[in-house]
């Protein structure tokens, strides 16, 4: 369903002006087009699946398709779902909603949000599972990038369990686009005549990934700046994900 961008947190870009325009949205159009035709129909489908962005479950749009369920007999549950729910090392929460004729075996109030499922999933693969083995230079963050966006990179290393969502801007900016890779094996020793010793070995997932700035900080035990800051980033040896490492993430086969 051709939903996501109407009701979802990227409405608060540049673009669509931070507004969420719901149904009144164009590209909502479509999709209530193809819901008034289903309610032409001598004979309805057992099964619907419909997937959007965190946020749908509060839009009129939901609520006209869930009258429509309603009228025509359905069952409906509806979940808030994210990828490393499902043993995938990457942050993707989005919207899911299951109707069907028969009732659903599943104990629970319809109506009701659903957040996460049991996969009985132990241990979360790491990305190195991901990676390709020689990406090229072409996917290192260069000075201009790293002077304008380093201090809010999101960063991890291919040991890391995590990664946030890749979003189209991608490689354009960094707030909120997706985690990119350190390649330096260790921070504790990258910057050369420290005051304060480092930690030790990197525990990418213990640290707050809000802000590189406090990724250094908590992982130096110093204050950078200016100079210092941009040297320390260098050395940790940034790059972006591949689109083929991307792809894998997301389960998309390699042919």
């Amino acid at each position: 369903f051709p939903l996501s961008r109407p009701q979802g947190s990227s409405g608060i870009n540049a673009e669509y002006g931070g507004a969420r325009k719901d149904n009144l949205d164009p590209r909502t159009e479509s999709v209530l087009h193809l819901f008034d035709i289903f309610s032409e129909l001598e004979s309805l489908p057992d099964y619907f699946l419909l997937e959007n962005v965190q946020g749908f479950e509060f839009s009129q749009t939901r609520d006209r398709i869930m009258a429509f369920f309603s009228q025509h007999g359905y069952h409906v549950q509806e979940y808030l779902l994210n990828s490393n729910q499902l043993g995938i090392p990457n942050s993707r929460l989005r919207y899911f909603l299951l109707a069907r004729k028969r009732p659903f075996p599943v104990d629970g109030k319809e109506g009701t949000i659903r957040r996460g499922v049991d996969m009985g999933m132990k241990v979360q693969p790491a990305l190195s599972e991901y990676l390709d083995v020689n990406p090229g230079p072409e996917y290192e963050l260069g000075d201009k990038f790293l002077g304008k966006w380093g201090r809010l990179l999101d960063i991890v290393t291919p040991s890391s369990t995590r990664s946030c969502c890749f979003t189209k801007a991608y490689t354009t900016k960094a707030e909120g686009a997706g985690s990119v890779i350190q390649q330096a094996p260790d921070m504790s020793d990258v910057i050369p005549n420290a005051a304060t010793p480092g930690p030790g070995p990197v525990n990418p997932d213990a640290v707050n990934h809000d802000s590189t700035e406090d990724n250094a900080r908590s992982l130096t035990g110093i204050e950078l700046a200016g100079e210092a800051f941009r040297n320390h980033m260098k050395s940790l040896d940034l790059r972006f994900f591949t689109p083929r490492e991307i792809a894998r993430i997301h389960g998309i086969p390699e042919d």
